[in-house]
């Protein structure tokens, strides 16, 4: 999601009002974003930041389209790496799943999946089950 946002703003793709509204939650030059992912640390963990802006603006129709985009993208790569998995139970973990559960439901019944869960922190569970 937030590599989408991100190679959208970079080369201006995205609509001017949400392309000004980027640029104001991250006031940063293309030079700037290139560094942080390309000569910083941990470029996974500042491009998932990313999508607290997507989360604030999920009802605006760009970005709603970048989350269908980005799942219906997930979902396809299920169907490349795991053959088979249709008859698996899917569990979805994270504050991804969270955050953007409804969309989440949507694309997946719409690509033939079924999650069985969602949830956005495993800890508790993982407690449970170890203290069982």
């Amino acid at each position: 999601i937030g590599r989408m946002l991100l190679k959208d703003y970079l080369e201006e793709r995205m609509p001017e009002y949400i392309s000004s509204l980027f640029h104001d939650t991250y006031p940063m030059s293309t030079n700037e974003f290139i560094d942080r992912i390309y000569r910083q640390p941990y470029a996974n963990r500042f491009l998932a930041s990313l999508a607290s802006f997507a989360f604030k603006y999920q009802a605006e129709e760009y970005v709603s389209n970048v989350l269908i985009t980005s799942f219906k993208s997930f979902f396809s790569q299920l169907d490349y790496y795991f053959e088979g998995h249709e008859s698996a139970p899917l569990h979805l973990v994270g504050g991804i799943t969270s955050s953007f559960a409804s969309q989440l439901s949507k694309v997946a019944s719409e690509m033939g999946q079924h999650i069985d869960s969602m949830i956005s922190d495993p800890m508790p569970g993982l407690i449970r089950f170890h203290l069982s």
